[in-house]
C-alpha cells in the first residue's frame, strides 16, 4: 500500500485559494443583487412618473384635466 503525503504548505495554499474564491463569489453575487435592486427602483420610478402623467391628462383630447389645470392656475396665482 502506497500512501501519498501532501505537504502542509500545499494544503494551506489550497485553503487560501478557496477563501479567495469564496470572497470573489460573494462579491460577484452581491454586485448582481445590488444592480437588480437599482434596476427595480429605476423602473418603478419610471412607471410611477408615467402613471402620474396619465392621471393628469384627459385621454380623449390629450390636454390637462380639470384638477391638474386648477392646481396649475393656483400655483401661478400664488407666485404672482
Amino acid at each position: 500500500m502506497v500512501r501519498y503525503i501532501v505537504p502542509v504548505h500545499a494544503t494551506q495554499e489550497s485553503y487560501i485559494f478557496i477563501t479567495h474564491y469564496e470572497t470573489l463569489l460573494a462579491t460577484f453575487l452581491g454586485l448582481i443583487v445590488l444592480s437588480l435592486m437599482v434596476y427595480l427602483a429605476h423602473s418603478s420610478s419610471r412607471e410611477n412618473k408615467y402613471l402620474i402623467h396619465l392621471s393628469e391628462i384627459d385621454p380623449l383630447i390629450s390636454v390637462f384635466n380639470k384638477e391638474t389645470t386648477q392646481k396649475l392656475i393656483d400655483q401661478k396665482l400664488r407666485l404672482n
